[in-house]
């Protein structure tokens, strides 16, 4: 049996529903209206994800239990739009991985050995989160210590032990200060990146985590990782995967190598964009002003998640510039970083 990777530590958040939505709705302005109806009732969004699916958006949501109610009844009041998925849940985020897509396989290979299947994926610069029904963290943390080594943790007790007296105060994390202008510490952005949209069926994941796993020493960084529901085709979903296309081989060859009884569809060039900023984590509002802006500029999302007090998105490559400058207009952001 292989050592155990060594990473940072993980993070438990209890206490969230779930929500699964798809909209018939406007295809161009619904999350940002969607998102400034969140806003507008202080709800905080500890996870967030969308995507387009032809002419309708997939957005996964997940807000804390007595926040519920209140997204449930903006959802009636956008017509069109349907909840395909409710789920009492926790959110399992492991650190750091660094863009690295063979932690993300053995993640996702961990969670499949035990029988889980996430409702949903998502990266941040420097994390990936797995949405999972409430009762499964026992044997979600199970999979995480056969497989990785944690350097605050040596075993699950352990780990138990360290959040006693912790629940409450990750519940208690609130917006409590409002800036004019949210500062960000910097955007980083990749251009000439290859997205992947790969169609999974239920019980694909460990396949999927050995796709990622191959790409282990190849130099590919995945700068994007989400999920998205195929409605109504239930137990499928849409992987989106972005890669910067490394050593003359394009992330697509690899993808089609391993999925050729899978639909895989390919766009290049796309561009990703990323940014942290202080009060991202615990404040509401952020992912309305990002997305307002970005509709006012035209800028039309290819895949958005925020998590872990980050955003990422991404955008076709010549709507690059004004994506940055949309941004820019509604965040205050000292620093512009391109990476490779």
């Amino acid at each position: 049996m292989a050592a155990p990777v060594k990473l940072g530590g993980f993070k438990v958040l209890k206490g969230v529903i779930w929500f699964s939505l798809i909209s018939d709705g406007d295809s161009f302005g619904f999350p940002a209206a969607f998102c400034r109806r969140i806003a507008e009732e202080k709800i905080n969004l500890p996870f967030f994800s969308c995507q387009p699916e032809d002419k309708r958006w997939s957005l996964n949501v997940a807000v804390s239990n007595a926040d519920a109610p209140a997204l449930s009844r903006i959802v009636r009041e956008f017509p069109g739009t349907e909840i395909c998925n409710r789920a009492e849940s926790i959110i399992l985020s492991i650190f750091p991985y660094r863009g690295d897509p063979e932690i993300v396989g053995l993640f996702l290979e961990a969670l499949g050995r035990e029988g889980l299947e996430p409702l949903g994926i998502a990266n941040s610069p420097a994390a990936v989160s797995a949405v999972l029904h409430n009762h499964a963290l026992e044997k979600a943390n199970t999979g995480l210590f056969k497989t990785f080594q944690f350097s605050a943790y040596r075993t699950p007790q352990d780990w138990n032990l360290a959040q006693k007296g912790k629940e409450s105060l990750y519940r208690e994390v609130v917006a409590s200060y409002q800036e004019s202008k949210p500062k960000v510490y910097g955007i980083r952005y990749r251009d000439g990146q290859e997205m992947c949209r790969v169609k999974i069926g239920a019980g694909d994941l460990r396949w999927f985590a050995s796709l990622l796993k191959s790409l282990s020493g190849t130099g590919t960084y995945l700068s994007f990782l989400g999920t998205r529901l195929v409605p109504p085709e239930k137990g499928s979903n849409i992987i989106t995967l972005c890669f910067s296309r490394r050593q003359g081989t394009s992330s697509g060859d690899i993808t089609r190598k391993f999925t050729s009884s899978f639909p895989v569809e390919i766009l290049y060039p796309v561009a990703g964009l990323s940014m942290t900023g202080p009060h991202f984590g615990d404040r509401y509002g952020i992912a309305s002003e990002l997305l307002t802006a970005l509709e006012a500029k035209g800028v039309m999302l290819l895949g958005l998640n925020c998590s872990i007090a980050s955003i990422k998105a991404v955008v076709d490559s010549d709507k690059l510039a004004d994506a940055i400058e949309a941004i820019q207009s509604c965040f205050e952001v000292p620093a512009l970083v391109r990476k490779d």
